[in-house]
């Protein structure tokens, strides 16, 4: 079938959800999945965070994308996480990085699978210094840079890990 019709009823065939173009094509077969701007409260809900419970305190935070949900921009929803070091936002639709500038103890950043294009974005990244492991693949940025990557490890030289 064209890849911008919908897919026959049934499971799609195996080799197909196997395959790196499934992959990439997979928004197609999400129906209803709404692009949001994530809110602090927004990431309580998703993570059922407890009432009371203080946001500083937490040390991970999973919000990986889904057919129903795709982050594309943070805002300010990770500002009270101060303490945090492991960060995943994968599988999203985040087109820029603002509002991860400030998570200065994160360690492990995960965005994998996202829009980030261009290295003004990365950039929001330099002040990061206990990063020490970050997944870019399968953003723009990688294919439209020639340089990404040389200009992660000098911006973050404790990174020991570039996905």
């Amino acid at each position: 079938w064209d890849e911008w019709e919908e897919p026959p009823p049934g499971p799609a065939p195996s080799a197909v959800i196997d395959s790196p173009a499934a992959r990439l094509l997979s928004g197609v077969w999400c129906e209803g999945m709404e692009a949001l701007k994530a809110t602090e409260e927004w990431v309580k809900r998703r993570v059922s965070l407890a009432e009371g419970e203080r946001l500083a305190d937490v040390r991970s935070l999973f919000l990986p994308g889904s057919c129903e949900e795709k982050i594309t921009h943070l805002g300010k929803s990770l500002k009270n996480f101060t303490r945090l070091k492991i960060l995943d936002l994968s599988r999203n639709s985040l087109i820029s990085l603002e509002g991860i500038q400030h998570l200065v103890h994160l360690e492990k950043l995960n965005l994998y699978y996202n829009n980030i294009a261009v290295l003004k974005d990365i950039f929001l990244l330099r002040n990061l210094g206990a990063l020490k492991e970050l997944d870019l693949r399968l953003n723009p940025v990688a294919k439209n840079e020639a340089d990404y990557r040389l200009f992660i490890v000098h911006m973050l030289p404790n990174l020991r890990t570039l996905g």
